[in-house]
């Protein structure tokens, strides 16, 4: 699937998914995404581990096109099911209590918990970062999104960054919008 995305045009790779196996297979996908310009966003995982004593992959490749990301709460702690790692986790995302439509029946909700859930949200926000800077790398896209996030206690130890996305400050103030 990671193949089949680089070759269709991807520019951002969502990966919900992950496994303690290392496996050189997907490595090399994911490097060849990383030659393509392409970012690969993957959960931590949610055994609350540190991801550098029990590596999760794909977050755990040390490759500078993957955001590896943790989840936060909605008080902006660190969720204690969330993997981290201080080098190993980039940033924080909400991932608990995200109401979302449930296969229950047309007109029903649930209300999830993981870092599945917060690697789509890192995702969108890299996602629209690139619609707003079109020309910039993979690496410049990243850098971005680091630079604007609102720097946490609880993130402080546990990633890269210390803290959690921020869509606002990573694209920046309005151009000439008027309403």
């Amino acid at each position: 699937s990671i193949d089949y995305a680089r070759q269709n045009g991807a520019h951002i790779i969502n990966a919900s998914w992950v496994s303690t196996n290392y496996s050189s297979m997907l490595y090399s996908a994911i490097r060849n995404c990383q030659s393509a310009g392409i970012i690969l966003v993957a959960g931590a995982g949610n055994d609350g581990l540190d991801n550098e004593v029990v590596p999760n992959y794909p977050a755990s490749y040390d490759l500078d096109n993957i955001v590896a990301v943790a989840a936060t709460t909605r008080t902006d702690a660190l969720a204690d099911y969330s993997n981290y790692g201080a080098t190993s986790v980039d940033l924080g995302a909400p991932g608990s209590e995200i109401v979302t439509p449930s296969n229950a029946g047309d007109t029903t909700y649930a209300t999830v918990y993981g870092t599945s859930y917060c690697a789509p949200l890192a995702s969108s926000v890299l996602a629209l970062v690139k619609a707003r800077y079109p020309a910039d790398t993979h690496v410049q896209l990243i850098n971005r999104v680091y630079a604007a996030v609102d720097p946490l206690p609880s993130l402080s130890g546990k990633c890269v960054t210390g803290g959690r996305i921020n869509l606002a400050k990573a694209i920046g103030p309005s151009v000439g919008v008027n309403y």
